[in-house]
C-alpha cells in the first residue's frame, strides 16, 4: 500500500489493496476466469505471543491488534489478487496443461478461460501541492498491525524531529516488530519536501510549468525551420537549466542553489 502524508499529518491513499474480497470487482475477474474464493476466518494469536509486551505503548494497545480477521483466498491459496510469480494461477487458457493442485469445487473441469492473478500495477498520477510532505510505501508486514493513519502520524512526528527518511523507514519497520508482525516488513519513505520549507513546492510546479512553455514555444517556433535549434533568449535557457536541476533525480542529498529546500532520496527499511 501506497499513502501520501500531508504537512498536517493525515494520510491520503494513493493505492487500493488488491484483495479478492467476494462481490468485489477483483473477485468477479477472478470468478470470470473459472477460479473461486474461499473464506476464512483467523484470530491472530501468533501476534500476541511476537508483541514486545514489555513496552508499554504495544501492552496497552495489544488488544486492538489482536482480532478477528476475514482473510479470502483465490482458489483457496493465496490472499492478493494481483502478484508477480505464482504461475500456476498464469498462462491461461492452455488446453494442454495439467491442472494445478487446488482444492477444486464439485464439478469443476480443472481449466480456467483466463489468468486467475495478474501483475498489472495502479498508476497514480498526482501533481504536488504545498501540503504534500512525503511518501509512505510499504509491505503487508507493516500494514498487517499499523494503520495508514498512524504510520503518517508516527513519521509526521519524527520528521518534526528533524529525522532523516532512512531512520524514519527504520523505525516503522521496527516499530511494525514490536507489535508483533510476522509477515516481511518493508519500508520506503520518500521525502518530497523538508517540512520547514513549503514554499518549494510551488516553485518546483513553477519550473515545471516553465519548462513545457519553453519547449512548447520553441516548437511552435522552430515547425516551419528545416535547421534544429534551441531557444537562444538568455532567460530561457537560464530557466530551463534551473528547472532541470529541481527536476532531475541524483543519488544523494541535492539542495536548492537559492536554500529554499533540501530534497532528499528515498530510503528504504527492510526486515
Amino acid at each position: 500500500m501506497c499513502v501520501l502524508g500531508k504537512t498536517d499529518a493525515t494520510a491520503v491513499p494513493l493505492s487500493t489493496a488488491h484483495a479478492p474480497t467476494p462481490g468485489g470487482s477483483e473477485a468477479r475477474r477472478v470468478e470470470a476466469a473459472g477460479g473461486w474464493i474461499t473464506s476464512e476466518t483467523d484470530l491472530c494469536v501468533g501476534r500476541l505471543r511476537a508483541m514486545d509486551l514489555d513496552d508499554p505503548e504495544v501492552s496497552e494497545r495489544a488488544h486492538e491488534r489482536v482480532r478477528l480477521n476475514e482473510i479470502h483466498r483465490v482458489c483457496g491459496e493465496v490472499a492478493v489478487a494481483r502478484a508477480i510469480g505464482d504461475v500456476d494461477f498464469k498462462g491461461w487458457p492452455a488446453p494442454n496443461r495439467a491442472a494445478p493442485f487446488f482444492a477444486y469445487p464439485p464439478d469443476h473441469d480443472k481449466t480456467f478461460s483466463d489468468n486467475l492473478l495478474v501483475p498489472t500495477p495502479d498508476l497514480v498520477s498526482r501533481r504536488l501541492a504545498l501540503d504534500d510532505a512525503f511518501v509512505l510505501l510499504a509491505t503487508d508486514g507493516l500494514w498487517d498491525v499499523i494503520y495508514p493513519a498512524e504510520a503518517i502520524q508516527v513519521a509526521s512526528a519524527l520528521f518534526a524531529k528533524g529525522a532523516k527518511p532512512n531512520a524514519v523507514a527504520n523505525d516503522l519497520c521496527k516499530r511494525a516488530l514490536r507489535f508483533g508482525s510476522s509477515d516481511n516488513v518493508t519500508v520506503v519513505v520518500l521525502q518530497l519536501i523538508s517540512t520547514s520549507n513549503t514554499n518549494s513546492v510551488e516553485k518546483i510546479n513553477t519550473q515545471s510549468q516553465n519548462i513545457e512553455t519553453v519547449l512548447t514555444d520553441h516548437l511552435l517556433t522552430s515547425r516551419d525551420s528545416t535547421e534544429p535549434s534551441m531557444p537562444d533568449e538568455p532567460s530561457d535557457l537560464d530557466e530551463f537549466d534551473d528547472a532541470q536541476r529541481y527536476l532531475s533525480a541524483s543519488p544523494g542529498v541535492c539542495s536548492d542553489p537559492g536554500g529554499a529546500a533540501d530534497f532528499m532520496p528515498f530510503s528504504l527499511g527492510n526486515h
